[in-house]
């Protein structure tokens, strides 16, 4: 423990030198971290969202969009022929989550992603309602759950089937949403209490009707059966717009912080050697000196990577996340670069102090 004290205070001597240069990489390091996690996680998002549109072939569904909701299914079976799916909110704005109640139609088209857990069989009988649910929500799969509204009415009791991947759910705007308290439910006697608040919205699969937007042309140009795949391909363009910003910074600040650790290590070479010397003189080994230099490059980027913990636990609970998933593997990612330039900014250091034999590292003190 002595000798690792030692090395310890060795260390933050050589970090006092360049204390400004140590400051600006820290923060710098702080920054691609936090934003790599911000990063990591729309891509997270776009995975789910890619995933479940192509297991649910998504690029053969419409929306319908009647001006009359109250026979929307009854048109759309005479039209054409097939079975509308049925949205419906059960308490859009009187709770601190929504709870969405798939028919059955809906429940047997959408394969829902899902983390844990299985999918809802129309045919079996639940202890309560059968539903899936987003993890912000906090339960586990297998778990019976009363929700309630804001005012403490209740909305129902609800049995958790699964979990969903990374909170992403289907919705009528721009395809699929990320909600962090999001219930999934399928309710055939409406044990689900519906407020004021309660909307519908419907889609159609249209994989059945070959030519389905040759043949329905005139319903679709009037703007009553509308593609999914172009609010899917909004959607996916206005991620790419909000999440670029991060993006940029992420890439500027691991360049900043990566290069200025290699500078860092280049350009102190010759300050190095003159220190080395110094401990040689004191008795020190070239072990000591090799594992003095990695605890100050340790030092960098560990300082930082602590730092960004609490901040990134922040940003989990923050506005920010209502929106955006804030993924902890991008933290991974981004202290594994960060400890890759600490391999090599130590290689440096050390194949450059390796360049001179002992005598020559004393004779440089000396002169």
């Amino acid at each position: 423990m002595d000798r690792l004290k030692k090395y310890l205070i060795a260390a933050l001597d050589q970090l006092s030198g360049s204390a400004v240069l140590i400051v600006i990489l820290c923060i710098e390091f702080t920054v691609m971290f936090c934003c790599s996690c911000i990063c990591y996680g729309a891509l997270e998002l776009y995975s789910t969202r890619q995933k479940m549109y192509e297991h649910n072939g998504m690029d053969k569904f419409y929306y319908v969009r009647f001006p009359d909701s109250d026979n929307t299914e009854e048109l759309v079976k005479a039209q054409t022929g097939l079975d509308a799916m049925r949205f419906t909110y059960a308490n859009k704005t009187a709770s601190d989550y929504n709870v969405m109640v798939y028919d059955k139609t809906a429940i047997d088209r959408i394969n829902v992603v899902l983390s844990s857990g299985k999918r809802i069989d129309t045919e079996k009988s639940y202890p309560a309602v059968p539903c899936y649910m987003t993890s912000g929500m906090g339960y586990r799969t297998g778990e019976t759950v009363t929700l309630k509204n804001a005012d403490e009415s209740p909305i129902g009791e609800f049995y958790v089937c699964g979990i969903i991947e990374n909170d992403v759910v289907f919705s009528p705007n721009y395809g699929f949403d990320y909600k962090k308290q999001f219930v999934i439910a399928y309710d055939p006697e409406d044990k689900v209490s519906r407020d004021q608040f309660a909307m519908h919205f419907y889609a159609v699969d249209t994989s059945p009707i070959p030519g389905f937007s040759e043949r329905f042309k005139p319903l679709i140009d009037e703007k009553l059966y509308q593609s999914f795949d172009y609010y899917y391909s909004e959607r996916n363009k206005l991620e790419r717009d909000r999440i670029l910003p991060y993006e940029l910074l992420t890439i500027a600040f691991a360049l900043l912080s990566l290069t200025g650790l290699l500078s860092s290590a280049v350009l102190s070479v010759e300050k190095i050697r003159g220190t080395v010397g110094i401990y040689y003189m004191t008795g020190a080994k070239r072990r000591d000196v090799y594992l003095i230099l990695f605890l100050k490059n340790l030092m960098i980027t560990l300082l930082p990577a602590l730092v960004s913990l609490p901040v990134i636990t922040y940003l989990r609970s923050s506005e920010l996340a209502q929106t955006t998933l804030i993924s902890y593997k991008g933290y991974l990612i981004a202290a594994a670069a960060a400890f890759t330039a600490l391999i090599i900014s130590n290689l440096i250091l050390i194949a450059a102090i390796s360049r001179k034999n002992l005598t020559d590292t004393l004779k440089r003190v000396q002169t």
